[in-house]
């Protein structure tokens, strides 16, 4: 096609030329702005399903039962074809530590949970560690996990509580890095 006809074309119709970027420049624009305006949903006192299990956790007797605790860690560089899941954590962590759940150990669990200001997220995690909460008979009672250490996101930042998908400050991530911590230093069997 020549020059000449191209201008004539662009002259007949001059929307044409600039109406796709601006219309696709100024959608991204407004799609980014709503999505970064959006803030996460707050955790109410509604009957939702995490407010319910934090009740629960709260209770007098609600972590009674937990006799144990299990930590799971995969390698942050363990590459995987797909996102980690709960089950591949369980499967395949790296380290392994198991101690007593002590009245201390439950309460700084607690106390670290509520720091961490848990909120429904709605977007799955590629999980690095778990927390697993034994009753007497070895059946887990809780289970936390989180997803590793990354550069936006923080380590521990989104993970699943009792199989429901959250997001957290990162104080539950230095929780595990302190209670792996003191396992893995504990004497076998204790």
């Amino acid at each position: 096609m020549s020059a000449a006809r191209t201008a004539m074309r662009a002259r007949r119709c001059p929307a044409r030329r600039t109406a796709f970027p601006a219309r696709a420049v100024r959608g991204l624009v407004l799609a980014l702005a709503c999505v970064g305006a959006t803030p996460a949903a707050p955790l109410d006192a509604g009957a939702t399903p995490l407010a319910d299990l934090l009740r629960e956790l709260d209770a007098p007797g609600g972590m009674d039962a937990v006799r144990r605790v299990q930590l799971l860690r995969l390698d942050v560089s363990a590459e995987a074809r797909i996102a980690a899941s709960q089950r591949y954590v369980d499967e395949h962590a790296q380290t392994r530590c198991e101690q007593d759940a002590d009245a201390a150990l439950v309460a700084d669990f607690l106390l670290a949970l509520h720091a961490s200001a848990p909120q429904k997220s709605g977007e799955g995690a590629d999980l690095r560690w778990g927390a697993v909460f034994l009753d007497r008979q070895g059946m887990p009672l809780h289970r936390l996990y989180g997803n590793g250490k990354y550069f936006l996101v923080g380590f521990g930042r989104l993970g699943y509580l009792d199989g429901i998908d959250v997001a957290l400050k990162p104080d539950i991530g230095r929780w595990f890095q302190r209670t792996l911590a003191a396992c893995r230093k504990a004497p076998p069997g204790g």
